[in-house]
Order: C-alpha cells, then sequence, then structure tokens
C-alpha cells in the first residue's frame, strides 16, 4: 500500500513538474513576442522620427503625419517634431519674404538712382548747351543776352557769373564806345577851330 501511494505521489510531482516546465515555456515564449512586438512598436516609429529629422536637416520638411495620431509618447514625439519643422518652415517663408523684399527695395534704390543720373546729365547738357549759345552770341557782338532759365543748383552759379560777366563787357563797351563818340566830337570841333583860323587868317 505504501508503495502505491508513494508511487502515486511520485506520478502526480512528475506531472506537476512537466506543467510547470510546460507553463514557464509558455509564459518565456509569450515574454519574448511581446517584447519583439514593444519593440517594434517603438523601435520603430522612433527610427521614422530619426529619418524624418535626418530629412528636415537637409531641407524637406515632409513629414510622416500618421505617427502625430497615436496617442502614446511616439505621438508626443512626433508632434513635437512637426511642431519644430512647422516652426522651421515658417521661419524660412519668412525670410525668403525678407529677402524677396530687401531685392525689391535694392533694385528700387538702383533704379533711382540711375534715372537721377540721367536726369543730371540731361540738366547738365541743357546748361552747358545755354552756356554754348551764351557765349556764341556774345563773340558775335550780342552783349545783350542773358540767360533767364536757372540750372540745377549746383550749376546755377555759372548762369550767374556768365550774365554777370556779359554785363560787365557790355558795361565796358559802352563805356569805350561813349569815350569814342567824345573824342569824335572833340576831333571835330578842333577841326572846325582850326578851319575858322584858317578863314580869319585869309581874309
Amino acid at each position: 500500500m505504501n508503495k502505491s501511494i508513494g508511487t502515486e505521489v511520485r506520478n502526480t510531482a512528475g506531472g506537476f513538474n512537466s506543467l510547470a516546465l510546460t507553463s514557464l515555456a509558455i509564459a518565456i515564449a509569450l515574454a519574448v513576442l511581446v517584447a519583439a512586438f514593444t519593440a517594434r512598436s517603438i523601435v520603430g516609429p522612433l527610427a521614422k522620427l530619426q529619418a524624418s529629422l535626418k530629412s528636415m536637416a537637409d531641407g524637406n520638411m515632409e513629414g510622416d503625419h500618421k505617427l502625430e495620431q497615436r496617442g502614446d509618447e511616439i505621438g508626443m514625439l512626433a508632434r513635437a517634431v512637426a511642431a519644430l519643422r512647422d516652426a522651421i518652415s515658417a521661419k524660412a517663408e519668412r525670410d525668403a519674404d525678407a529677402e524677396a523684399k530687401r531685392a525689391i527695395q535694392e533694385r528700387n534704390r538702383l533704379e533711382t538712382e540711375a534715372a537721377q543720373r540721367e536726369a543730371l546729365a540731361e540738366q547738365t547738357n541743357a546748361a552747358v548747351s545755354q552756356l554754348a549759345n551764351g557765349l556764341q552770341g556774345s563773340a558775335g557782338g550780342d552783349l545783350t543776352r542773358q540767360i533767364t532759365k536757372p540750372f540745377i543748383p549746383s550749376l546755377d552759379q555759372l548762369r550767374v557769373d556768365f550774365n554777370q560777366a556779359v554785363e560787365r563787357l557790355h558795361a565796358a563797351m559802352r563805356r569805350v564806345a561813349e569815350n569814342a563818340e567824345h573824342s569824335g566830337r572833340a576831333v571835330r570841333s578842333a577841326v572846325e577851330a582850326m578851319g575858322k583860323i584858317e578863314l580869319s587868317q585869309i581874309r
């Protein structure tokens, strides 16, 4: 009887051992599967986020929006990366707009300066032409010609000086003419006086 009980106990213990080993093997297998699934669900998305950051560094602002919809920590990281991407894109757009405005302002400045230089050249040429005409008139004996139209401020003193010079020259020539006329009258008076003396002597 004792042998029968012992045999039964050993058989029962062996069954428990087999069950325990089987359960342990199943638990280990489940743990491995869970670990593999967990690693896949974490490592894969993290690799995608890493690739997205590298792509952003290369200038590509396209991202994986599926990860942003996750409600776990991976989703939080994905949304943070998306916010960073949006901020970089917005800054790049602002910088591009500012650069475009600077380019427009610089082009406008250059165009304005070119127009000013062209206008100055035209005004200078007009002043030179009027001075040349005035000098030509003076050389031809017309000492009454004045340049009345003002030049540009930087050249108008030339016009004033020219007019004053012509006026002085005209006055000098007038004095010469008056002196010549006076001298002529004196000569005529002297001739007439000498003629009268000669007539008186003849008589």
